[in-house]
């Protein structure tokens, strides 16, 4: 296990390829080399500003669908990148304030791999019950548009 640096002022493309590169150090295959891209996540504090960024890998995109008729992978794909707000009972506890604040969450797809998986979350969960949802999710052979997801 290799920890990574604090991205505290470093470049965030620094940060990515130096996460990326530890990752591959430990992981190396012709698995990841195919299949496996790399999440940034950030989080920022609504008091102060300040921002944590993490880079993780990830082997297949899982994406939330709709509950609803029909839907398309882009509205799936939106979805997942839509910014979160985490307050009340999910604060996160911010590095400069020394407390729990409210924050936002980010997701984006920071390195894509040449193939790319994608896991279509079909249950949804009410307590102890699950019902899959049985939503028409539309999806282009050609051209899929993953501007809204992707950074980096």
């Amino acid at each position: 296990y290799i920890e990574e640096p604090e991205s505290d002022g470093v470049p965030l493309a620094v940060a990515g390829d130096t996460a990326w590169a530890n990752h591959k150090r430990r992981n190396d295959s012709v698995i990841v080399d195919m299949f496996q891209g790399q999440y940034k996540s950030a989080i920022r504090c609504q008091a102060c500003g300040y921002e944590s960024v993490t880079f993780e890998p990830f082997m297949f995109l899982s994406l939330p669908i709709a509950n609803n008729r029909h839907t398309t992978l882009e509205a799936c794909l939106r979805n997942f990148a839509r910014l979160e707000k985490l307050s009340k009972n999910d604060q996160w506890r911010c590095k400069r304030c020394k407390g729990f604040r409210e924050a936002t969450k980010s997701l984006r797809i920071w390195r894509l791999p040449p193939i790319l998986l994608i896991h279509l979350k079909r249950f949804s969960f009410d307590g102890p019950f699950r019902n899959k949802l049985q939503t028409e999710v539309r999806f282009p052979l050609q051209g899929l548009n993953l501007q809204e997801c992707t950074e980096g």
